[in-house]
């Protein structure tokens, strides 16, 4: 039983890092953002997929190497 929440966590986390990739991908597409935040915007942007990718690994589900996931991740968005 600790593990299948453990699992559901975990897809609800990733659940939420690719929901806000996706909403700051848009947001920086759109210039819906000022340019003090637009830098912090893209910060984030960049240590989303490296997130993912670890809390994937973590959580037992199948990843490619760190480089494609990273590659994947952002083509995906």
């Amino acid at each position: 039983m600790a593990q299948h929440l453990t699992i559901l966590t975990a897809e609800t986390q990733l659940a939420h890092y690719r929901t806000e990739m996706a909403h700051i991908q848009h947001r920086l597409k759109t210039g819906d953002c000022t340019a003090k935040s637009k830098p912090l915007l893209e910060r984030r942007l960049q240590k989303l997929p490296r997130i993912i990718y670890d809390l994937s690994q973590r959580a037992g589900f199948p990843v490619p190497n760190c480089k494609a996931a990273d590659a994947a991740t952002a083509r995906s968005f």
